[in-house]
C-alpha cells in the first residue's frame, strides 16, 4: 500500500479539528495517518501550549467547562468558600468535585494551576489590592498579622506562670501585632524555636547522622513536634481573643507565609486566611490611624536591637513594648500631620500632636495576656 501524502491544507484542518474537541483516534481514521503524525503536526502549527493541554484535558473535562475553571482559579478561592487565598491541588479537586462532579487526579490540577497563571494579565501586586478590596465589599473584616522577635528570656523566669514545661534553657519573646480597621491588638509568644515556621522543614538524614541511636531521634523528632505545638496553640489562642474582641466576626487574617497556617485552619474552622509575599505584605497598612503614605507600626516596633534585648524578668517586657508604642504613637502622628498640613517642622509638644496621640493610642488594645501587664 502506498504512503499517503498529506498537504499542507489538510494537516491545518486536521489540527483545527483537533484543536475544536475532536478526538485524535477519529481523525487518524479520518485522515489515515498515524497519532504520531498528528502530533507533528500540532507541533509545527506553533500552537499555544494552554489550548493544546485544554485539548490533552478534553476526554476528562469539557473545554467550556476547563475555560469556566481556568477563570475562577484567577478569583480568591476565599471567595468561593475556602479557607485560604492560595489554589493548590486538594483545594482545586474539591472544588471540581463540588462544582462539576468531576474527578480529576493532582496532575491535572498543577496543569489547571498552571495554565490559569499564564493566561493572568494582571500584575501579583493588583491582583492583591483588588481581592483585598473585594472582600471588603463582601463585609470581610481585614487584620494583619505580624510575629516580631524583641528579644530573649530565661526559661526559669516564665516556669513561675506554670503555663507548661520547657525544654530550653533560653525562650525567644515575640511581640504578636494584628492590626484590624479599627484597633491594633498586641500579645506575646514566648517560643523555644521560631515563631514562624518557613519550609524546608527539618533534614531528618542531617539529624540521623548527629544522633547515635533511634530512641534518641525519636525524642529529638518528639521535641521538635511539641514545641512546634505549643507555638500553634498559642496563636490559635491569640486569634481566638481577636475574633471576640472584634464586633465584626466575619474576618480575613492577612499574613506572610507560616506553616502554621494548615494546622491552625484544621483546628480552627471559622478562620480565613489570605497569604501575601513578603515584599508587599510589608507595605500594607491600615489607613484609618496609620496613614496611607507614612510608615507602619511594624517599621517603628521593629529595629535591630531586638535580637539584643535580654529580659531579667517578666515585668522587663512590659517596659519594652510601652516604649515601643509611645515611638510608634508619637511617629505616626508626626507622619500623618506632616503629610496632612504640608509643614516640615512640627513641635512634638504642640497640643494638636498631643490630642493626635492619644487619639491614636485609644486605638491600642493589650490582649489578655501573661507577660504584659500595666500599660
Amino acid at each position: 500500500m502506498s504512503k499517503i501524502r498529506h498537504t499542507d491544507d489538510e494537516k491545518r484542518e486536521c489540527v483545527n479539528e483537533y484543536l475544536n474537541g475532536k478526538n485524535k483516534y477519529y481523525l487518524a481514521g479520518k485522515y489515515s495517518t498515524s497519532i504520531r503524525s498528528i502530533d507533528r503536526w500540532i507541533a509545527k502549527m506553533d500552537i499555544n501550549e494552554v489550548e493544546l493541554r485544554k485539548r490533552k484535558r478534553a476526554d476528562c473535562i469539557d473545554i467550556d467547562i476547563q475555560e469556566e475553571i481556568i477563570e475562577n482559579l484567577n478569583t480568591n478561592p476565599i471567595i468561593k468558600g475556602f479557607k485560604i487565598s492560595q489554589w493548590n491541588e486538594a483545594i482545586i479537586i474539591k472544588y471540581i468535585k463540588d462544582t462539576y462532579n468531576i474527578d480529576i487526579n493532582r496532575r491535572m490540577a498543577k496543569s489547571l494551576i498552571e495554565d490559569s497563571i499564564k493566561l493572568n494579565d494582571i500584575s501579583y501586586e493588583d491582583k492583591v489590592y483588588n481581592d483585598i478590596e473585594e472582600l471588603a465589599v463582601l463585609g470581610y473584616n481585614m487584620v494583619l498579622i505580624d510575629y516580631i522577635k524583641i528579644g530573649r528570656i530565661y526559661s526559669r523566669e516564665v516556669e513561675c506562670l506554670e503555663l507548661r514545661e520547657y525544654t530550653e534553657e533560653k525562650l525567644d519573646v515575640n511581640l504578636v501585632v494584628l492590626r484590624s480597621t479599627e484597633n491594633m491588638y498586641l500579645d506575646i509568644i514566648v517560643s523555644e524555636t521560631k515563631v514562624i515556621s518557613k519550609s524546608p522543614k527539618v533534614d531528618i538524614r542531617e539529624l540521623s547522622k548527629k544522633i547515635n541511636n533511634n530512641d534518641e531521634h525519636e525524642i529529638i523528632i518528639g521535641k521538635i513536634k511539641q514545641q512546634r505545638k505549643e507555638i500553634v496553640n498559642d496563636k490559635c489562642n491569640i486569634l481566638d481573643k481577636v475574633l471576640k474582641e472584634e464586633l465584626n466576626k466575619k474576618i480575613v487574617f492577612i499574613t506572610k507565609y507560616d506553616d502554621d497556617i494548615k494546622k491552625i485552619i484544621r483546628r480552627k474552622n471559622q478562620f480565613k486566611f489570605y497569604i501575601v509575599e513578603d515584599t508587599l505584605y510589608n507595605d500594607l497598612r491600615q489607613i484609618d490611624y496609620e496613614g496611607e503614605y507614612g510608615e507602619t507600626a511594624i517599621y517603628y516596633m521593629n529595629d535591630e536591637n531586638n535580637n539584643r534585648y535580654f529580659f531579667g524578668n517578666i515585668r522587663d517586657i512590659s517596659d519594652l513594648i510601652k516604649g515601643k508604642v509611645e515611638k510608634y504613637v508619637l511617629n505616626v502622628t508626626i507622619d500623618n500631620y506632616k503629610l496632612e498640613s504640608g509643614v516640615k517642622n512640627i513641635d512634638k509638644n504642640s497640643s494638636i500632636i498631643q490630642k493626635n496621640k492619644d487619639k491614636l493610642r485609644k486605638k491600642v488594645k493589650y490582649l489578655k495576656s501573661y507577660f504584659i501587664h500595666n500599660i
